[in-house]
């Protein structure tokens, strides 16, 4: 594994583990993610007097491959969104890093977000820092974007929106928004929704019990049982590209239609609901008559899965 940090103000380079190099006569070449001041503060909040500072920036990161002689090539550029909350009451940093979208790269899906919490002497957001310039130790992390450089930023004790915050701009920022209290936070994407509470209907006490209904097994016109009839699959054919169409697949994932990048496109989730694969836009999604789904885009054809449930 090898790492680079290039001497340049918020510009960090991130290294991903060596892997075999396609270009004939390299024997490795090493992955490498940068972020910096492709990343810019967009609000903030708090700064510089209060005890809580909150931040929100906006901007892109790039995957490069070197062949380790400090001449990296860029092959993708991705967006990222951030949050950040400083709280000096407990000198902790928590922070929040989002890939918007998703994408595919060297076999793994590449999305979702980032979280960790540092205690840090001072906020490790600002540039230049009030006060002393801060120290931090990570005490909370979990990667889940599948993107491994990112690690690198945690294993050098500091949070990716590193002195990612100029401080003229971010005390222009918060003269335009109310400083967050002690108890503020930057929240993380919304969770779901809870469900209705169930309404309980009161019973008089000298009424009977109801009787218990029991399913019965599916019978015949002569009483005999019978087996349950298969899932319902949708009509064999094209599956309409709308919002709210789902396919559930049989290893647990959905191909669903979701509004990516301000437009409606096929996308595979996980049972979890996470974006783990996003179709181009122009992609038809169909099912034949035992159930297997594909995605197709001109001539290509991507076998996605099999409908959960028994097949056809």
């Amino acid at each position: 594994m090898r790492s680079i940090v290039l001497p340049r103000h918020g510009l960090l380079v991130l290294t991903l583990v060596a892997f075999a190099s396609p270009l004939a006569g390299q024997a490795f070449t090493t992955a490498i993610a940068e972020c910096g001041k492709q990343i810019q503060l967009q609000a903030a909040a708090g700064i510089p007097a209060h005890a809580v500072h909150t931040y929100e920036f906006l901007g892109s990161c790039r995957l490069l491959i070197s062949d380790g002689k400090n001449n990296p090539k860029v092959v993708h550029t991705f967006p990222v969104k951030a949050t950040a909350r400083w709280d000096a009451s407990d000198n902790e940093l928590k922070e929040w890093f989002q890939i918007l979208g998703g994408f595919e790269w060297n076999g793994t899906i590449i999305g979702g977000q980032l979280k960790s919490t540092f205690k840090c002497s001072g906020d490790p957001t600002l540039w230049p820092s009030v006060g002393v310039t801060p120290a931090c130790n990570g005490i909370e992390y979990d990667n889940g974007t599948g993107l491994k450089p990112l690690d690198w930023y945690y294993a050098q004790q500091r949070p990716i929106t590193f002195r990612l915050a100029p401080l003229d701009l971010a005390t222009q920022l918060s003269s335009k928004s109310p400083p967050p209290g002690s108890n503020g936070t930057v929240p993380p994407p919304p969770e779901p929704k809870p469900s209705p509470k169930l309404v309980v209907v009161p019973v008089p006490t000298d009424a009977p019990p109801p009787p218990v209904t029991r399913g019965a097994p599916p019978q015949d016109n002569a009483g005999r049982t019978v087996a349950a009839p298969p899932p319902a699959f949708p009509p064999p054919g094209p599956q309409p590209l709308r919002a709210g169409t789902s396919l559930p697949l049989a290893d647990g994932n959905t191909l669903a239609a979701r509004t990516m990048d301000g437009a409606l496109r096929w996308v595979i989730t996980d049972p979890r609901g996470r974006v783990v694969r996003v179709f181009p836009g122009g992609a038809t999604a169909a099912t034949d008559t035992k159930g297997q789904v594909t995605v197709s885009l001109g001539r290509q054809v991507t076998v996605v899965g099999q409908l959960r449930g028994e097949g056809r």
